[in-house]
């Protein structure tokens, strides 16, 4: 199978990401391509040898965009019409249709949490056929379930997302990220350590009598509500197609934590275009390689600096092309 690119709509390199540490850890891509959606056209750069086409803004521009690439990410602004962010009225009346084909061929679309739109699970759904809607917004501990597990594979990380992750309430089996879940036990202690307080305070928390109704603080019932709040939700799942369609995930750390960086370039070995008869012992090998890599350990990068320096490159381009 011929190597194709990866395609990042309005975005730069996410977690301030080298181009070198994209391409080493997905073997099968030829070129990172930077498309940028102008009021009339279509600016596609690319990254690897910088080197920049602008073609007309219609669909067909976007259809042979997708067709020379594996993985399409893009923010969840583009899926609405009331972004704060981006102008996106071009992208989904001329883009859309291109990207469920690109899906449907079996391409893998990655969409990041960068504005936080509440809406975007329900958009989802719409369009890819998935069983999705935002559950949760958290600054919390995540870990792998068993299913990303199974599915990223190699070293996954543990990591505290700040910046008010979105959680996708999302089935099991599609899980990959969840809110890291305290013992049943450390539970307990928390739980007693929060009763005493109120034993301190003069207040009985089993005492139901004068209408104080104490009796949301029963253990079993706090236990069982701390469950259910958390349940299906996950800050990282993927939905996979029928038939020869391709993979939908979703990635919502915000707050783009350095840790996940490394998982989310293992998205780009996802998909039904990756040749999946690939040597996996030396992608593995790669991401080892990759970890240790001097310079690699990013500082915290805030998805509202990507944002910006995308909209800069966008003027720029615009008024260069102008002059």
């Amino acid at each position: 199978m011929a190597d194709k690119n990866i395609v990042l709509i309005n975005l730069n390199p996410p977690y301030e990401m080298k181009v070198s540490s994209i391409l080493a850890a997905s073997p099968r891509t030829s070129s990172i391509l930077q498309v940028l959606v102008h009021e009339t056209e279509v600016v596609v750069r690319d990254l690897v040898t910088e080197t920049e086409t602008r073609q007309k803004l219609n669909t067909e521009s976007f259809d042979r965009v997708f067709q020379e690439c594996h993985t399409v990410v893009l923010p969840d602004s583009m899926f609405t019409r009331e972004s704060f962010v981006f102008e996106t009225e071009q992208f989904l009346d001329n883009a859309l249709d291109a990207l469920q084909t690109f899906y449907k061929k079996g391409g893998n679309v990655v969409v990041l949490c960068v504005e936080g739109v509440f809406s975007v699970g329900r958009l989802l759904s719409n369009l890819f056929g998935c069983n999705w809607k935002i559950g949760l917004i958290e600054s919390t501990e995540c870990e792998p379930t068993d299913r990303g597990r199974e599915v990223l594979g190699g070293y996954l990380p543990e990591a505290f997302l700040n910046g008010k992750a979105h959680f996708m309430e999302a089935p099991k089996a599609e899980g990959l990220y969840r809110r890291k879940m305290c013992t049943k036990e450390d539970y307990m202690k928390e739980f007693e350590e929060g009763n005493e307080t109120f034993r301190k305070l003069g207040l009985d928390p089993d005492d139901d009598s004068e209408g104080l109704n104490f009796n949301v603080y029963d253990f079993e019932k706090s236990w069982q509500n701390y469950v259910k709040r958390y349940k299906n939700n996950y800050c990282i799942c993927v939905h996979e197609g029928s038939g020869s369609e391709g993979r939908l995930i979703w990635y919502g750390d915000r707050g783009q934590n350095e840790k996940l960086a490394y998982v989310f370039l293992k998205t780009f070995n996802l998909g039904a275009t990756i040749d999946q008869t690939r040597d996996l012992g030396t992608i593995e090998r790669q991401e080892s390689t990759l970890l240790d890599e001097k310079g690699y350990h990013l500082d915290r990068f805030l998805s509202a600096l990507i944002v910006v320096l995308a909209v800069v490159a966008f003027y720029l381009g615009k008024h260069a092309h102008e002059g």
